[in-house]
């Protein structure tokens, strides 16, 4: 209050604390006027209102202030505004309800909560708000002055994952958001960098979209390409090589002695599931009482049941199975047989029968298929009341990650069975060794030694390694600076996950010019 009463014009005369709010009574002192249009100084008081302006509240108590604002008429002729009200910027802007600071500080309850969170911490707090006009406040907020980053990183982003995505835009020197982008087309982030012109470094991911879009919205700048994702897709080539090679494998791995190895044991399987024994128990266990002689009620009372339920026991000599469910029709009956000769052949696994049934016109998800082939495995298991004997055999993902791992950090178990597998498959050898100087390349940025990897690669002969190599032959300029620059997409993934969190306060309701808004200022 004390700063009101040295402002320059605005003099505290009196303050009255009523039932609900503080209001404090002020006045003008200033003898003249500036015309907001043209400028002009006037001293010609036509008129007089009175302004009610919501303040900061003091120790929970809303506060009010209420002055009288003149009305002057403009001294320049040639104004199209002849009567204007005098202005107060340093406690209210024009039209305004609700002081700088109270707007000030809504504002920043909107950006670290949502609107509703928001609404109730203020009135909590003594300012009477709603969510709407948290909102209204939030938008009206001008976009913060950013200059265009020298080193921009760019990511893709799901409003909701699976079909809506955006694109976000990050100041990799400041770690800063600079942008945000409602799709992830290309020509959206082209027509971003050719009206935002000066930066010389873009970091990506592999994403093609984004390295053309790149290429014409800014042509002399240096594409970097992720590290990460550079050894998440020789991942992939990996994975895929592996399930080519698997029959060898198992021939191989059948041959040596793996029971202390880490590998895909076949162990016996019970021939009644959980439930059935569960049911079995329950089953003896009501026998047994009603031979001592006790009657329903207290078997159930006993035991916590229904006695329908412990008269169906009893009443049964052996125990009662659940009926199987009645099989309902799926996307995938037009295909059993396919998948059944695929069984046969010994393939069982969904991803890749998943992309086999894809390329046939299968609508259905992969999860319907992993399902089938379970159920398949369980019927095979009550026939027989052991597990199937597939062949014994190390799984792909499983050999993926001892490729990609240091020999020294894997478990004796491991190094022991992947050194005889390496000694025993010679293309496993060559490409081990591959796998290790591309990792080698990557963790110590060593992109000199790219070419002649790629060579050794085309002569190894090994067809997925090929294919990985020519995606990065492509993309040669981007992979080669993803090796030797220092920029990588840590910190845009570090923003991708902070803004998930925004979005989430969000409750996914809001449109998107309020999520941006909430991230550039918040982020």
């Amino acid at each position: 209050m004390a700063d009101y009463t040295f402002s320059p014009g605005l003099k505290l005369v009196v303050i009255k604390q009523e039932t609900e709010a503080i209001h404090l009574v002020m006045e003008m002192t200033r003898p003249t006027a500036t015309c907001p249009f043209c400028g002009k100084v006037s001293n010609k008081a036509r008129s007089h209102y009175e302004r009610t302006i919501n303040d900061m509240s003091w120790c929970g108590i809303p506060v009010v202030i209420r002055f009288t604002a003149r009305r002057f008429a403009c001294v320049n002729a040639d104004c199209p505004q002849k009567i204007f009200c005098e202005r107060v910027p340093e406690l209210v802007p024009a039209y305004g309800r609700r002081t700088t600071r109270f707007t000030e500080t809504v504002t920043a309850l909107g950006y670290t909560t949502s609107a509703e969170a928001a609404a109730r911490l203020a009135r909590d707090l003594g300012l009477s708000i709603s969510a709407d006009t948290v909102l209204r406040i939030l938008r009206a907020t001008p976009d913060p002055e950013l200059s265009t980053p020298r080193v921009l990183g760019v990511d893709d982003w799901a409003w909701r994952k699976g079909h809506t995505y955006g694109t976000v835009l990050i100041d990799m020197e400041t770690h800063k958001v600079v942008d945000l982008l409602p799709d992830r087309q290309g020509y959206t982030f082209q027509h971003w960098l050719e009206a935002h012109p000066g930066v010389e470094i873009i970091s990506r991911d592999r994403a093609q979209t984004y390295a053309k879009a790149a290429k014409k919205g800014a042509p002399n700048a240096l594409q970097v390409a992720d590290r990460w994702h550079l050894l998440k897709n020789l991942g992939e080539a990996l994975e895929r090589w592996f399930h080519r090679l698997r029959p060898q494998l198992s021939q191989f791995i059948s041959k040596i002695n793996v029971r202390d190895h880490v590998t895909e044991e076949v162990v016996p399987a019970p021939v009644l599931t959980r439930g059935q024994q569960n049911r079995q128990a329950r089953f003896e266990e009501i026998h047994n009482l009603k031979k001592q002689g006790l009657s329903l009620r207290h078997i159930a009372r006993t035991l916590n049941l229904s006695r329908n339920t412990v008269r169906k026991y009893v009443s049964a000599e052996q125990c009662p199975q659940m009926t199987s469910r009645k099989h309902s029709k799926t996307l995938l009956d037009n295909y059993l047989s396919y998948l059944q000769n695929r069984l046969a052949a010994g393939c069982r696994n969904s991803r890749i029968l998943f992309e086999e049934l894809q390329a046939m016109g299968y609508k259905g998800s992969r999860s319907t298929v992993a399902r089938w082939i379970r159920m398949q495995r369980n019927a095979i298991h009550r026939d027989t009341g052991q597990r199937s004997t597939y062949p014994k055999t190390i799984a792909p993902r499983r050999l993926q990650y001892w490729f990609l791992k240091p020999l020294q950090d894997l478990p004796r178990s491991a190094t022991n069975l992947l050194t005889q597998v390496l000694g025993g498959i010679p293309e496993l050898q060559r490409g081990y060794t591959l796998v290790h100087q591309f990792h080698t390349m990557v963790r110590h940025r060593a992109g000199r030694a790219l070419p002649a990897w790629l060579k050794a690669v085309h002569d190894s002969g090994i067809l997925e390694l090929k294919r990985f190599a020519d995606s990065i032959n492509k993309d040669y300029s981007a992979v080669y600076a993803g090796l030797t620059e220092p920029w990588s997409q840590g910190p845009v993934e570090g923003i991708n996950n902070r803004l998930k969190l925004i979005k989430r306060m969000m409750y996914g309701r809001a449109k998107f010019d309020l999520l941006r808004k909430r991230v550039i200022h918040a982020l």
